[in-house]
């Protein structure tokens, strides 16, 4: 199977460590009301990652000519990559850009601050909490917008049937 085709089950009422609450049940709206089931993709992320390192870096290594070393790219990494993309891209920006206001709930920024010894009362946060502040750079002041327009247009570039056959 490819990475992106396998099925897993995912519960909504749990939260996530990375997503937070609202997001991850964003996400497995996507999943459980799509037959692409997309955000499957977050449950995926090690076997994907154990599997590209043991087959497709080993096959990848084991390449004796160059065009051998970048069809294996083309067929384990690019192709499956942008089908991925086409069917998904869209829907999974479309949940984030639905539930990236409560990003904030979301455990992994406490894990972020008492990790990293970040000063949490760093001239540039300008009083403001620290964990007030880069919540909303994640959920405001990046633009988000924008880059939501640019992957449709992107996606609908890309994704289109080639007619030049």
């Amino acid at each position: 199977k490819q990475w992106y085709q396998r099925r897993v089950a995912i519960t909504a009422g749990q939260g996530s460590v990375i997503l937070g609450k609202t997001c991850k049940k964003a996400f497995v709206k996507v999943f459980n009301a799509d037959e692409d089931q997309c955000s499957g993709v977050f449950c995926d992320v090690l076997e994907v990652a154990e599997v590209f390192l043991n087959d497709t870096m080993r096959a990848m290594i084991a390449a004796e000519f160059d065009k051998d070393f970048f069809k294996i790219i083309e067929t384990e990494i690019l192709n499956p990559v942008m089908e991925y993309n086409c069917r998904c891209s869209g829907k999974m920006m479309d949940a984030w850009m639905g539930c990236k206001h409560k990003i904030g709930e979301a455990d992994i920024w406490y894990t972020v601050m008492n990790f990293g010894g970040f000063n949490t009362s760093a001239a540039y946060l300008e009083g403001e909490d620290w964990l007030d502040f880069w919540v909303d750079v994640v959920k405001d002041r990046l633009p988000w917008d924008d880059m939501s327009l640019m992957l449709e247009r992107t996606m609908a570039n890309l994704c289109q049937t080639n007619q030049d056959d």
